[in-house]
């Protein structure tokens, strides 16, 4: 993508991890988000939660941090994947709460999602579009929300603020960007209110061949 032609149909979307994360995570990257891609716009923003599966027993985020900190090292988390942006977030929080849990990676939400749901890993940390399923069926049981508001559609699931577990606003967004010599008038147009700031953008991403927004 990177070294595609600038003519304004070719466009990429990317997650957090692709156009953020991994420039502090890979050593040889074989791009360079700022200097090879021209931000257009944000498509959507995914909240996080910590969930539990049913066999777990774990029923409040008070509990999984007592059962984590009684068995260091032991109780297991599973994610999406390596540098997501769902493993960094539950990294934050460890760091934050000196808590020693176990990542469990997985090539993708849906596999993540199987194996929490049949037992194999007790806890994950999922966006609520790949888990809204399982969040609402019950087979996944959210105990907290990352970020500073609670999810309109899980009102009754607090935020990690609400428990004392501040400074971690994580939150998994995709946007779509251009190769940077794409010119201004080749790109998509945008409209107001296109994109919303959040703290895991930085502000680099709201300017380009669309200005501010």
């Amino acid at each position: 993508m990177a070294r595609s032609s600038a003519d304004g149909y070719t466009v990429l979307s990317a997650d957090n991890g692709t156009l953020i994360f991994n420039r502090a995570l890979f050593k040889n990257l074989s791009y360079n988000p700022e200097q090879d891609f021209t931000p257009i716009g944000l498509l959507a923003e995914f909240p996080l939660f910590i969930a539990v599966n049913q066999p777990s027993g774990i029923k409040t985020m008070a509990e999984l941090v007592e059962r984590a900190k009684a068995n260091p090292g032991q109780v297991s988390f599973a994610t999406a994947g390596i540098g997501s942006p769902h493993q960094l977030a539950m990294e934050m929080l460890l760091d934050k709460t000196g808590l020693d849990m176990v990542h469990v990676p997985y090539k993708g939400a849906a596999p993540a999602i199987q194996d929490v749901v049949g037992g194999h890993v007790p806890v994950m940390i999922t966006d609520a579009a790949s888990g809204m399923q399982m969040l609402k069926s019950g087979e996944l049981l959210p105990l907290a929300v990352f970020g500073a508001a609670r999810h309109p559609l899980f009102p009754d699931v607090s935020t990690l603020s609400e428990h004392g577990y501040t400074d971690v606003p994580m939150s998994a967004w995709i946007g779509m960007v251009a190769p940077k010599a794409t010119p201004p008038a080749a790109t998509p147009s945008c409209r107001s209110g296109y994109a919303t700031r959040s703290p895991s953008r930085p502000p680099a991403f709201y300017t380009g061949a669309c200005g501010r927004f």
